[in-house]
């Protein structure tokens, strides 16, 4: 009976505890705010949710702004793959929740190892983070599967190329809009875009097919990869970093208002003047609210906008590459 007597003394300093956790300090949330499960974890991801709570300066409850960003990332590499944005989420999980070891081993260091776990997981990571995230997800169930960094390291390596090719097409299409009126019959192309691409005497362009079928999986989200292309890191850039699995909200968030503000102009200068409509909006989706930051087309070698002249018909006698795009 002894033993009996001291577990249910155990349980109810448990409940106690319990008590004490939950009634404490909660981050405030906005009312009405669409949980992070609703946003982040369903087949589709709600991506203007998500840059409202990454742009919003006020902080939110550990590891809520950091997971969303995970999700963010895999959705704009991945829009049509949960799986990807899945793998990603619980890899941020996973490196939240040793985050919160950590913190706990640093201030606690010399206390017993329950300790130790008690504070990581329901004081440093807290219950909202534990109900909201942890939970939703399933928990170590699905942590078990999910969030290896050795897998996201590759996650997009057979991609790359891919998104190199889409980004100079991108580029050629910047192009045509920097350098013609919105009225004239000339406009940027995806189809002219892929046939200008195949031109260029560069190894790391991919087929048509390989282009083709990039292009069906990313095109909801190519402003916000052309975007991340411009935006240059040391060394290389921010999609390179996203294309790594790497990018995290500690690091990178800062680049948030940038980054969404550089797709919001490529929105409006480029997409708005391509003949898919739908391409338009459906990358618009995520940035209706977004002021635009301008963005210069800078990625094209002279060689490669004359390949851009010819397929598009821009030839221009008596006028250089500086004289177009400064028009």
């Amino acid at each position: 009976m002894s033993k009996l007597y001291d577990r249910k003394e155990l349980i109810a300093a448990a409940a106690a505890f319990a008590d004490a956790i939950i009634n404490g300090e909660i981050a405030e949330r906005p009312a009405g705010e669409t949980p992070f499960h609703t946003v982040c974890l369903g087949e589709r991801f709600i991506s203007n949710h998500a840059v409202k709570l990454l742009l919003d300066p006020e902080p939110s409850y550990f590891g809520h702004k950091e997971a969303t960003f995970a999700g963010f990332a895999g959705w704009v590499i991945a829009p049509n793959q949960p799986n990807i944005r899945l793998e990603l989420i619980a890899l941020c999980i996973c490196e939240l929740l040793a985050k919160a070891e950590a913190l706990a081993l640093e201030e606690f260091g010399e206390e017993s190892l329950i300790l130790h776990d008690l504070l990581a997981r329901y004081v440093f990571a807290g219950p909202q983070f534990l109900e909201e995230i942890y939970v939703a997800i399933g928990g170590m169930d699905q942590l078990s599967d999910l969030g290896s960094r050795t897998t996201a390291d590759h996650l997009f390596d057979p991609e790359k190329r891919n998104f190199y090719t889409i980004c100079k097409m991108m580029a050629a299409c910047h192009y045509v809009a920097d350098t013609t009126a919105a009225s004239e019959a000339i406009q940027p192309s995806v189809n002219k875009a892929v046939m200008t691409v195949r031109k260029f005497t560069d190894s790391k362009i991919v087929s048509r097919a390989s282009i083709y079928s990039q292009w069906a999986e990313c095109r909801e989200t190519i402003a916000w990869i052309y975007a991340a292309e411009s935006i240059k890191l040391q060394p290389g850039t921010f999609l390179e970093v996203l294309l790594s699995a790497s990018a995290s909200f500690d690091e990178h968030g800062n680049l948030m208002a940038e980054w969404a503000g550089r797709a919001k102009f490529f929105c409006d200068h480029v997409l708005r003047r391509m003949p898919d409509e739908d391409l338009y909006k459906s990358n618009l989706r995520a940035l209706r609210d977004i002021p635009h930051r301008r963005l210069d087309c800078d990625a094209l070698s002279d060689k490669e906008i004359a390949f851009v002249d010819a397929v598009f018909g821009l030839n221009r006698e008596g006028e250089n590459t500086t004289q177009r795009l400064s028009k």
